[in-house]
């Protein structure tokens, strides 16, 4: 199977980025880039500010993705996790994705990746990242376990989401990302 990067647009991409988000506080981030779901109350989040662009179905933040009712419809049933993100210049619902799966699928004799020196447990650089063959199929969207930061989508979801929506995000296959090497 086909798994693909899904990331979110950058500046400059002609879609905006969340520049400044509110009621969230440090923990609550965390828990968000480690795929660690966070317990009720839910924080009342709100995003305050963008950069330049058009808001897209998805759009970015420092921790992670933010999703449109129709992307988040296409994305239950996935061990997701959905807090509400109130957008000041909107009526518009979206949601911040916690995808809460993490999977350990890195192939480490065929990728090129280094680990924090501080923490081994998380690679901190891929320059070449090579999937298991064995991955469970019944899984469409999934963080990596030793990157949890970095979100895959089968090729099956990855299609559904761009037949939806003209903005659902970046999506790059596994054999071109690149991350930490500039």
């Amino acid at each position: 199977m086909n798994y693909f990067v899904w990331d979110v647009y950058f500046k400059g991409e002609g879609f905006a980025y969340c520049e400044k988000m509110n009621g969230i506080n440090d923990t609550n981030i965390v828990s968000l880039l480690t795929g660690k779901k966070l317990e009720n109350p839910l924080p009342d989040i709100t995003a305050e500010s963008f950069s330049r662009g058009s808001i897209g179905d998805i759009f970015g933040w420092a921790a992670g993705l933010v999703a449109s009712e129709k992307i988040k419809k296409h994305l239950e049933g996935e061990n997701v996790q959905f807090i509400p993100v109130k957008i000041l210049s909107s009526d518009l619902k979206y949601y911040l994705a916690n995808f809460l799966s993490a999977v350990e699928c890195i192939d480490k004799k065929k990728s090129t990746i280094e680990y924090y020196n501080s923490n081994p447990d998380y690679i901190e650089k891929i320059r070449k990242l090579v999937l298991l063959s064995e991955i469970d199929e019944s899984l469409q969207a999934f963080r990596i376990l030793e990157r949890p930061d970095v979100v895959l989508v089968c090729e099956k979801m990855k299609n559904q989401l761009q037949r939806i929506s003209k903005s659902a995000g970046v999506f790059t296959p596994t054999e071109k990302f690149k991350i930490g090497y500039f």
